[in-house]
């Protein structure tokens, strides 16, 4: 347990561990497989084709979920920062990744057996109870994410794929002025657009006062 503990700062604020309390978040963690590994940026922690059981949460750093098709070419899918989890679709389906996932930057990741997530021990504690609803509202995010992407990927031209994500990332935040998570190559991935294109069009709408930005941090004037 004392090994974990050092972590309990970074696992209290992953909304897999939601409502549940510090000391009960160290006692559940041993029960769970958990299996604590670092990681250099550029460094890949899964390959499309790869199968898993586990999950992973990172507790330092960040991740890329890329995409890549029969010709090689690859795209990203989204990123994913301190807190967060991924894994546990692939995990739960028992099905080969269609994605890969490589560390953004250096990292450390905490891993966890889904099986024993999913399935609480012979004490059945009730905060296990908790652990797997806020594994199910993960779930439910995760597919209106999906959704979002597919809305934004269903766009024909740059201008619109474009903002429609920075409209939909100023709905999540919440504010007009907000930081993306990408640079300028992996927003063009993200959108599946050529990078020139993506330069060309942020100067047209800046131009226009439809938006204004500075490096990723944007605002939508309109």
């Amino acid at each position: 347990m004392e090994q974990y503990s050092q972590y309990l700062n970074e696992l209290v604020k992953c909304k897999i561990f939601n409502n549940i309390s510090e000391n009960n978040i160290l006692n559940i963690i041993p029960c769970l497989d958990p299996k604590i590994k670092a990681y250099e940026k550029n460094e890949y922690i899964f390959h499309q084709g790869d199968k898993i059981n586990k999950v992973g949460i990172i507790i330092q750093g960040s991740l890329l979920i890329e995409g890549l098709d029969y010709w090689g070419n690859s795209s990203i899918l989204k990123n994913l920062n301190t807190y967060d989890m991924f894994g546990e679709i692939y995990a739960f389906e028992n099905k080969p990744l269609v994605v890969s996932i490589k560390a953004n930057t250096k990292c450390k990741i905490i891993f966890l057996n889904l099986d024993k997530m999913l399935h609480p021990c012979s004490i059945s504690c009730s905060f296990h109870t908790i652990l797997i609803i806020n594994l199910l509202e993960i779930f439910a995010k995760k597919a209106i994410i999906m959704n979002n992407k597919i809305d934004i990927l269903s766009k024909r031209t740059t201008e619109d794929k474009l903002l429609t994500y920075l409209n939909s990332f100023s709905i999540q935040k919440k504010s007009k002025s907000f930081v993306i998570p990408f640079n300028r190559q992996e927003l063009a991935d993200f959108l599946v657009v050529n990078r020139s294109a993506l330069s060309k069009e942020l100067m047209k709408l800046k131009k226009d006062r439809v938006i204004d930005f500075n490096k990723n941090k944007f605002t939508l004037l309109n």
